[in-house]
């Protein structure tokens, strides 16, 4: 039975969070994939899944990974970032996306960008 796995990231995501605000998106990718431990997901499916969505399993890994991705983002378990990072794509490309699926890439309501703003300026003064 075909089966695609999908490589997560050993990193708290508040870890992840402080290193990328230390050292920038850049820095963080180059160093941060080096010296991270991954972790495998295995998800076995049917060939007929493949042919029910007329792709290739490569297209379709790359899609269920994505799909993960954004619904873990729309329910408020992962950032925009990290949730970039799991679906394989630049953040600037995963935020493009999530308009294509409609979602917005800044909240569900005024308070909670009110909220986020608030904790970015807290996190930009150092303590």
């Amino acid at each position: 039975m075909p089966c695609f796995q999908a490589i997560l990231p050993d990193r708290g995501l508040h870890q992840a969070i402080d290193q990328f605000a230390a050292t920038g998106y850049n820095a963080y990718r180059e160093i941060g994939t080096e010296e991270q431990a991954m972790h495998t997901l295995t998800i076995e499916y049917p060939p007929e899944v493949l042919w029910a969505l007329q792709q290739e399993p490569q297209e379709f890994e790359a899609d269920a990974r994505l799909f993960l991705a954004l619904k873990l983002y729309e329910i408020g378990r992962l950032s925009s970032g990290m949730a970039a990072r799991l679906a394989g794509l630049p953040r600037s490309a995963f935020i493009f996306l999530l308009g294509r699926y409609g979602l917005s890439p800044f909240g569900q309501s005024p308070d909670e960008l009110e909220d986020d703003l608030a904790n970015a300026r807290l996190a930009s003064y150092p303590q």
